[in-house]
C-alpha cells in the first residue's frame, strides 16, 4: 500500500499531466486506488478542476475494468461524494444523480454528511423536476 503523503508534491503542481504520468507507473489495484483517493482528498478544497478529473478518472475505471480496485471492493464513498457535489454545484444534476446511484447500486449509503446517497439523489431529483417545470 502506498505511503500517503508519497505524492502529495504533485497535487500541488495541479497539472493532469503529472498525476497521469504518475498514474500509468501503478499497477496494483489497492494502490491505484490509494492514489485517486489520496488525491481527491487533498485537492478537493484548493484545486477542484483536478479533483473532479480525478473523480471522474476514478469512476471510468469501474466502468473499463471488472474490480479494477481488487476483488468485491466498491467505488471509493469520498470520491464520488466529492463527484456528486462538483456535479451539483456546476448545476449537472443528471451527473449528480447519476453518481448518487453508482454509489446506491453499489450499497454505499453514507455520504459523509449525514443525509446519505438516497436523500442526496431524492433532493437532486426535486431540483430537476423543479427547473423542469420552468423550462
Amino acid at each position: 500500500m502506498m505511503n500517503r503523503e508519497r505524492y502529495d508534491w504533485l497535487w500541488q503542481r495541479d497539472s493532469r499531466e503529472a498525476v497521469v504520468a504518475a498514474l500509468a507507473k501503478l499497477e496494483d489495484g489497492p494502490e491505484r486506488e490509494a492514489f485517486y483517493v489520496r488525491a481527491v482528498e487533498v485537492t478537493q478544497r484548493w484545486r477542484p478542476s483536478l479533483a473532479r478529473f480525478l473523480s471522474e478518472a476514478y469512476v471510468d475505471e469501474f466502468y473499463m475494468k471488472t474490480e479494477p480496485f481488487g476483488p468485491g471492493v466498491a467505488p471509493n464513498g469520498e470520491v464520488l461524494r466529492v463527484l456528486a457535489r462538483t456535479y451539483e454545484q456546476e448545476g449537472a444534476l443528471e451527473m449528480a444523480e447519476w453518481v448518487c446511484e453508482i454509489a446506491l447500486s453499489n450499497e454505499i449509503t453514507a455520504d459523509g454528511l449525514g443525509e446519505g446517497f438516497a436523500g442526496w439523489l431524492e433532493r437532486i431529483q426535486q431540483k430537476r423536476a423543479v427547473f423542469a417545470g420552468r423550462g
